[in-house]
């Protein structure tokens, strides 16, 4: 009953824990999961599942070479499992430019993408996302869940500070441990 109620969590191979409120992130603010965490009072971890230049997808292709060859476009790809102290939070798929190649010398799993970036002289700056949401599915082992577990997905475009294209990221959050918080105005309707 108290699983059924949203009150504690069980986690395959782990055992049953109190869950704790999702973290959330306001919508309107660029932050890196790393510094989330920490903000949180958290420690942020990353489990690397693939890191390596590879060929682009085309959605990786549109969004980090605009009007470029969308064919035999080639990006850094970094996919990681992201984790607040050992819970795991997300799956995360990350392209960046092939020039950027650099970053897979970083520390991909206790340290910020984004720093490295910053170390690299490129200054994440701008972003747009898209969210929606799907079920964990294949990804249900390496989030600790079951397939059926609702996943909200952000799809976000960063760009520097000279407005290049920096990151397309593809980001799958177990829908009960974190949250977007979206604040609003309430548009007046005509009556008003």
């Amino acid at each position: 009953r108290l699983e059924r109620d949203g009150l504690l969590e069980r986690v395959p191979g782990r055992g049953s824990f109190v869950r704790r409120a999702a973290a959330a992130r306001p919508v309107g603010t660029l932050m890196s999961f790393h510094d989330q965490a920490l903000a949180a009072g958290r420690t942020p971890r990353s489990r690397v599942l693939r890191a390596g230049v590879r060929p682009a997808s085309p959605q990786e292709a549109a969004a980090l070479c605009p009007g470029g060859p969308a064919q035999d476009a080639t990006v850094v790809g970094i996919s990681r499992v992201r984790l607040f102290d050992d819970l795991p939070i997300a799956v995360e798929h990350a392209a960046f430019p092939a020039s950027l190649d650099a970053l897979l010398g970083a520390d991909l799993e206790t340290g910020s993408l984004h720093n490295a970036l910053r170390r690299l002289g490129l200054h994440p700056t701008l972003g747009s996302s898209v969210l929606s949401a799907r079920t964990a599915g294949d990804d249900a082992p390496e989030l600790g869940v079951d397939a059926a577990t609702p996943m909200l997905v952000e799809t976000r475009s960063i760009a520097d500070q000279h407005g290049a294209p920096l990151e397309y990221t593809v980001s799958s959050y177990v829908a009960h441990r974190y949250a977007l918080q979206v604040d609003f105005s309430v548009a007046r309707g005509e009556d008003a």
